[in-house]
């Protein structure tokens, strides 16, 4: 087996220096994994000695990436990750029947980006939704209701600290 070592360190908010549970910690060139507990500590270990570029993601946080991280046998090497928060925004609108305009109760808004769903909601006895916390960016956003054809608004975008309207 060839020579090897570990590493291994915490991750942290940057602003408010509180540990970041679940974090992804990933060697680039080897796309060996760890993820990060309670205390934002994690650990990887039976790396072969070499540098390498560390990268450390986690939900709502921009990601960091280190090179050139040496890997020494028998050694831990310690990587620590300050992430900065990404700014959010809010979605908020009404579903609407078409033809009456009498608000649609229980319509599944999805709201999506290159593919993936990001955030899902139900609209209440008013037909409104509100999703809040959605990273900063531009998804399409989805209506869906029984009885109902599904509806979708691309392109909608959330900026920082703003609401975005979308109303079907």
């Amino acid at each position: 087996k060839p020579p090897s070592g570990s590493i291994a360190g915490t991750i942290i908010d940057l602003i408010t220096f509180i540990p970041i549970e679940s974090a992804i910690v990933t060697i680039e060139e080897t796309l060996q994994t760890a993820i990060s507990g309670e205390d934002g500590m994690y650990s990887i270990v039976d790396i072969e000695i070499g540098s390498y570029t560390i990268t450390a993601d986690a939900n709502g946080y921009y990601p960091d990436t280190k090179v050139n991280q040496q890997i020494f046998e028998g050694e831990t090497t310690i990587v620590n990750f300050f992430l900065e928060e990404m700014p959010t925004g809010t979605f908020s609108g009404t579903v609407n029947d078409l033809n009456t305009g009498i608000p649609i109760e229980g319509a599944e808004i999805s709201v999506e980006k290159e593919g993936l769903i990001n955030y899902i909601t139900i609209t209440g006895s008013d037909g409104t939704y509100t999703i809040i916390d959605a990273e900063i960016g531009i998804y399409n956003v989805t209506a869906t209701a029984d009885g109902y054809y599904s509806e979708t608004k691309p392109d909608q975008e959330v900026l920082a600290e703003e609401t975005t309207i979308v109303d079907f």
